[in-house]
């Protein structure tokens, strides 16, 4: 089993900057992850992982990874009254990964299904995809 510990994940910024998500609380079959930085719960991104093994007649051993990353509202600064306005979400990117290996899968096709996962998500018609809107055409 592997050991719960934080999470470093480097973002896309010019300058790239390490995100650390430090271990949370773990119920169940999910491990629950906050990067913290900010210091305001509401901005915290959250990361979830999940790991499922078949039981029963269940066909299929499901690995999830979800990663939300909220984005604040920018404040105008003080106020007539020269309060500040509280901290309020904007919007929230999430990304997520499922991956479902059959439970007579082997490791090496376990293993297979994970780094072309991975190839996937780095070739220029994802990151286009994702990045710039664009679809294939």
């Amino acid at each position: 089993m592997t050991t719960n510990a934080n999470i470093v994940l480097t973002d896309g910024m010019p300058t790239p900057v390490d995100r650390t998500f430090g271990t949370g609380k773990i119920d169940g079959d999910y491990a629950h992850y906050s990067n913290r930085v900010g210091g305001i719960f509401i901005g915290y991104g959250q990361l979830v992982l999940r790991c499922h093994e078949p039981v029963g007649n269940e066909q299929f051993a499901v690995t999830q990874a979800v990663l939300t990353d909220p984005i604040l509202e920018v404040s105008a600064g003080s106020t007539g009254s020269g309060l500040q306005a509280a901290a309020t979400v904007a919007y929230v990117n999430r990304g997520e990964i499922k991956i479902s290996c059959h439970r007579r899968s082997t490791k090496q096709e376990r293993k297979n299904l994970r780094k072309m996962l991975l190839d996937l998500i780095d070739t220029a018609i994802f990151v286009n995809m994702v990045d710039d809107g664009e679809f294939v055409s």
